[in-house]
């Protein structure tokens, strides 16, 4: 990380090439530290890389490798996508016993004669 902080404090040329080859890298890793200081010190630089990407005018390959490195270590949040899986009609009684209905030691007991009626 220190290597990185140096590497902000003055970003040109051979810098910013060393920024993204540590994002892409260790990001990941940094990112996920378990230690809580190292990781509110690495998204603090991750907000210097985002500011300097935002405002430094790079050649359009440089800034396309700042940003995927930048993304590499902060994901950008996606709405979660849910799939409606349609249920026959005993299905959805046995989830309704099973949530609903029954007590821990009864869903055995009810399981089995569910099983029963699907197979008679």
């Amino acid at each position: 990380m220190d290597c990185l902080q140096e590497c902000l404090t003055s970003p040109t040329g051979i810098n910013i090439d060393i920024i993204i080859l540590i994002l892409e890298r260790t990001g990941i890793f940094l990112a996920n530290n378990s230690s809580k200081n190292d990781r509110l010190r690495f998204d603090m630089q991750l907000t210097q890389v985002n500011n300097f990407r935002t405002t430094a005018h790079l050649p359009d390959f440089t800034l396309i490798q700042l940003e995927n490195a930048y993304y590499i270590c902060r994901p950008p949040e996606r709405a979660e996508i849910k799939i409606k899986k349609h249920l026959s009609d005993i299905e959805n009684y046995i989830l309704y016993l099973l949530f609903e209905k029954l007590e821990d030691n009864k869903v055995a007991i009810e399981l089995s004669r569910s099983f029963l009626l699907l197979f008679l």
